[in-house]
């Protein structure tokens, strides 16, 4: 998770820095907008569209009531952040408002989004601008040379087999 670029989300749509917002994992969902709304896409490098007209992405946009918001495949990063100006109104679950899939807990019926699912959203807040840019100079920097990670087998290690273990702590 990117915790800052969750937050520029929201910032870029009004929302309070750690309300909800969708987190697409290597690719992007299409949302018909049923109001009007301003939304700021951030994170991982998915470039969002309007009805198939590219936007820019760390920058705030409008999208009408009847519009579609698709994305591009993703170039670079995992984690892309949509943040929906009023934020997504979902309970919150153990202190936060994620999904937990395995568990069935939090997030919208805690489960992934499917088809014709309607997406609760919260009060919007007056004077949402559109058009707000979070400036080159505060966003992540993608890594292109390859870096160490230190690995903890962690809560599911058990699900994966021998094979792709090894494959995986493989230098």
């Amino acid at each position: 998770m990117d915790r800052m670029a969750l937050r520029a989300a929201n910032l870029l749509v009004g929302n309070n820095e750690g309300d909800a917002v969708l987190e697409a994992v290597f690719m992007g969902p299409e949302l018909k907008f049923l109001v009007d709304s301003v939304v700021g896409v951030t994170g991982g490098e998915m470039v969002p569209k309007i009805d198939g007209v590219p936007k820019n992405t760390w920058t705030s946009f409008e999208v009408k009531a009847g519009q579609t918001l698709g994305f591009e495949y993703l170039k670079h990063g995992a984690r892309t952040y949509i943040g929906i100006s009023g934020g997504v109104d979902v309970p919150i679950v153990l202190g936060s408002r994620s999904t937990y899939s395995l568990g069935a807990l939090g997030g919208f019926k805690g489960r992934p989004l499917i088809e014709n699912d309607e997406i609760p959203i919260g009060i919007v807040r007056k004077n949402v601008k559109i058009g707000i840019v979070i400036p080159e100079k505060f966003r992540r920097k993608i890594v292109e040379d390859l870096i160490k990670l230190r690995m903890l087998p962690g809560l599911y290690w058990h699900r994966i087999n021998d094979q792709s273990k090894k494959t995986f702590l493989a230098d």
